[in-house]
């Protein structure tokens, strides 16, 4: 599995609390570029 669909399925899985900075990284991040690392820092 690429990790790209790995940092897809992880910010699909992260609770209702952390919607806003979820949604903030979908919206503005580039999610084929990000690795998880990165995904879980911010």
């Amino acid at each position: 599995m690429e990790e790209k669909e790995v940092v897809r399925r992880f910010l699909r899985a992260t609770p209702s609390k952390f919607d806003a900075p979820t949604l903030s990284l979908e919206q503005y991040g580039d999610l084929d570029k990000i690795s998880l690392d990165e995904t879980i820092v911010h």
